[in-house]
């Protein structure tokens, strides 16, 4: 039977900080009482050092995604996984329960761990105290509390619905479950419906919960889709199958020799189109007519791109040639190429960084704004008139004039495993949540 040592040592640490909660949670905020604690004389050199994305708290105020995502951010060293844990038990004047224990708190492979540019960001006090009453109520499991917090989520910057869900199974697995991108791509593979909301959330815990007995469910499925390797245990190897073959058990077949647990996935019911796995690439820049020349330069009004295997066919149709596809690395899925900027000295090779980095501003501060946070960033609003195209699950196109930006959208329609062809699908005004929806914010 797997034995989770990280999840007690979590769930300690969640514990202590609700103590702490309760205890301090009077004459300021219970962010603040905690920034004082670890920024006290005696641990600030070892703090500063520990968690280097303190140096940039202006709010003198951290909450519990800072404390949390600090030990779980992806990259992290064990050593270091280690010694954050155990620095917040020592300001926390706990038990040193760490001190001793070290393989087993190795969950870097098998729990999520995340980009936390964001998620470790300035919030304002507000914010905070939110989050703090928010994670109150988890521990306390105050439904209504819950719920509220869910609804409060997009006021919280570099918070996002998958991230709310992360931190509660870093805090209570026994009780949530992490819809991280390869949790959720698991579930979806199976036909679960993937949550978008606190009630569809509840519901989708509660179906898993039903398929099994197994109190280790949660952390099965996670570590399962993170590392794609059967447990040993026979009965918790049933307990994932039993939750994946939760709509039709003919469809999942377990290898009864010891050799590899093969989960069939359910066929589709409709014809769909096998997509192609691109997780971030910078197509094309177009400079278009009424751009100032202080920012086009010597560039003409046209499109500018960064790859022979996209062919922009019109506004309407982009198509991707993979037979041009040249990868520098190419090993288990993962495929790294280069691009490079060719041309005469004055043709424009540094105007078209530039300008795609003036696109990429206005649209950080748009989000930045969006989200109630403060920022030094002066957006460029007097004649910055260009097109910033990118691929991710999507071929998306950022039209900036100034600060009014506005996303189009081209979706796949056909893959004949050499012509890959996107189409002109949508456009919307830029708003917080379709960026979150793109990017996948933290």
């Amino acid at each position: 039977m797997m034995f989770y040592e990280w999840k007690n040592i979590y769930k300690k640490l969640a514990d202590e900080l609700n103590i702490f909660y309760k205890e301090n949670n009077i004459d300021q905020p219970v962010g603040q009482h905690f920034f004082d604690l670890c920024n006290q004389k005696k641990y600030k050199k070892e703090f500063n050092t520990l968690f280097g994305w303190s140096k940039n708290i202006t709010q003198n105020s951290i909450d519990p995604f800072h404390i949390f995502a600090s030990f779980n951010n992806s990259g992290i060293t064990l050593e270091n996984k280690r010694k954050r844990l155990q620095f917040y038990f020592k300001v926390l004047d706990s038990d040193n329960i760490v001190e001793n224990i070290y393989d087993e708190i190795d969950n870097r492979f098998s729990v999520p761990h995340i980009a936390i540019v964001y998620v470790v960001a300035d919030r304002l006090q507000k914010q905070q105290n939110e989050i703090w009453d928010f994670f109150n109520a988890v521990m306390d499991d105050n439904e209504p509390d819950i719920e509220k917090g869910f609804n409060n989520y997009k006021n919280w910057f570099g918070i996002g619905f998958t991230v709310i869900t992360e931190l509660l199974f870093w805090i209570n697995s026994d009780k949530y479950i992490s819809l991280d991108k390869n949790t959720s791509k698991l579930l979806k593979q199976y036909d679960f419906d993937i949550p978008i909301n606190y009630k569809e959330y509840v519901k989708l815990q509660t179906d898993i919960k039903n398929s099994t007995d197994n109190k280790n469910i949660f952390r099965l499925l996670v570590e399962y889709s993170y590392t794609e390797k059967e447990p040993e245990n026979e009965i918790e190897k049933d307990a994932i199958v039993s939750v994946l073959n939760h709509k039709n058990k003919n469809d999942v077949i377990i290898n009864p020799e010891p050799v590899q647990m093969n989960i069939t996935p359910l066929k589709p019911t409709v014809k769909t189109v096998k997509k192609e796995n691109i997780k971030f690439q910078l197509l094309a820049i177009k400079v278009l007519d009424d751009c100032c020349e202080k920012y086009s330069k010597s560039l003409k009004k046209d499109l500018y791109t960064f790859s022979n295997k996209f062919d922009f066919i019109s506004n309407d149709t982009v198509q991707y040639n993979n037979k041009n596809e040249y990868n520098l690395f190419d090993i288990d899925k993962l495929k790294i190429n280069i691009n490079v900027i060719v041309g005469k000295n004055g043709s424009g090779k540094s105007t078209v960084v530039e300008l795609a980095f003036m696109i990429i501003n206005n649209l950080a501060i748009k989000l930045f704004h969006d989200k109630g946070a403060s920022t030094k960033i002066e957006p460029i609003e007097d004649g910055l008139h260009a097109e910033l195209y990118f691929i991710t699950d999507h071929i998306y196109k950022i039209i900036v004039k100034n600060q009014a930006i506005v996303i189009n959208r081209y979706k796949q329609i056909s893959n004949n495993n050499e012509i890959i062809k996107f189409v002109f699908d949508s456009y919307e005004k830029i708003n917080l949540l379709i960026l979150n929806k793109i990017f996948t914010l933290y």
